[in-house]
């Protein structure tokens, strides 16, 4: 852990933590069968790359009946929000 201060409006001299750290977000279905739909991407989550999670994986997979619960980083306040197909 790294800790410090400094005077208001200036930065604490030093290094910063997490530079560099490599992110990989995990992500899954949960069911009461059990996890569907697992994936690990390599980099961030941003927009694109969660509309595009939820599209491709658990989309296919959702039955009549089925609840989406999704949590509320940043990614998922796009303005274009993924919508279940109407006609499933």
């Amino acid at each position: 852990m790294v800790r410090g201060r400094a005077p208001v409006g200036r930065r604490r001299p030093g290094p910063a933590p997490l530079r560099g750290a490599r992110t990989q977000p995990f992500i899954a279905a949960l069911r009461h069968e059990g996890m569907t739909a697992p994936c690990v991407l390599d980099g961030r989550m941003g927009s694109a790359a969660s509309r595009a999670r939820v599209e491709q994986a658990p989309a296919p997979t959702l039955e009549p009946g089925d609840i989406v619960v999704m949590e509320s980083p940043g990614s998922h306040r796009a303005p274009r929000r993924v919508r279940r197909d109407p006609g499933r």
